[in-house]
């Protein structure tokens, strides 16, 4: 059990404290047994990989614009490990990574860990309540990223409540710049049960509850989407392609200088498409 093994780095020989709270005891023990926390945890949290449920590699396997993930662990480069994708994936550290180098394209795909990787271990991770409270006293990139995403793409949540106070401070800071109102995707929240007051709380946010475990889903729900899957990376591939082509640019002085001799008269006020002559007179 992690909060009995940060316990015995921070007060050996002592029985652990049931009433104590394992955000406490790792802060308590990065105080007591720096080096030690990060060993633990880096063994702890590390995948063994051989032995991965194949549904694991269903998720991974799919044309996703994205994939964000509160874990800490290794767990979708141990996937790539065992199960063969489509795409390579590339873990970025939601707490020392760049936004803007997030996103995915038809040759990668991009896995943001929102509270860190392994590599963060132990100061750069979103684990003690002292990290928490410093991850809400600010607004983050990745997050207000995420936020922004929820109301332009729809997503499949799984495995969470969405309940994580970061999410909702950011949330709460775009309704107050007044960005409310959006019509939001639909999108899905993939777990076994969920009270009545949260189903209606994210009716809201046009979240739809799917009574399932991730494997039910990935088992039940992601093969019927094969045919889809296909039309996903296709339509991929072709944006990838055509943004690798180099593309003539006209020169815009023989635009301008066409568009006087030419002097064509439009009606743009009236709401046709604006020429280069139009903006020249």
């Amino acid at each position: 059990m992690l909060k009995v093994a940060l316990w015995n780095l921070s007060f050996p020989g002592t029985p652990c404290d049931p009433a104590s709270d394992l955000q406490n005891v790792y802060e308590a023990a990065l105080k007591k047994n720096h080096a030690g926390v990060t060993e633990l945890l880096v063994q702890q949290l590390s995948v063994e990989g051989k032995s991965l449920p194949k549904w694991y590699g269903d998720y991974f396997g799919l044309p996703w614009h994205k994939c964000y993930s509160l874990n800490i662990d290794n767990l979708p480069l141990r996937v790539q490990d065992q199960i063969k994708l489509p795409r390579t994936i590339e873990c970025i550290s939601g707490t020392t990574g760049f936004p803007g180098k997030s996103e995915s394209d038809h040759t990668r795909l991009s896995v943001v860990c929102l509270n860190g990787i392994l590599a963060d271990l132990p100061r750069n991770v979103t684990f003690s309540q002292t990290q928490y409270a410093k991850r809400i006293s600010i607004e983050d990139p990745f997050y207000t990223g995420l936020v922004a995403e929820m109301i332009t793409h729809p997503f499949v949540f799984v495995g969470t409540k969405l309940e994580e106070s970061p999410l909702w401070q950011h949330i709460e800071l775009r309704h107050q710049r007044g960005g409310g109102g959006e019509m939001r995707p639909r999108s899905y929240l993939v777990t076994p049960t969920l009270d009545a007051a949260r189903q209606l709380a994210l009716q809201e946010f046009n979240i739809e509850w799917v009574p399932m475990t991730a494997e039910q889903f990935a088992l039940e729900v992601l093969p019927q989407l094969d045919s889809t899957k296909l039309k996903g990376f296709s339509t991929m591939s072709k944006k990838g392609k055509a943004a690798s082509r180099q593309e003539d640019v006209a020169d815009l002085s023989a635009i301008l200088a066409n568009a006087l001799k030419t002097n064509n008269r439009t009606d743009y006020l009236l709401g046709s498409e604006p020429t280069w002559n139009d903006i020249q007179s």
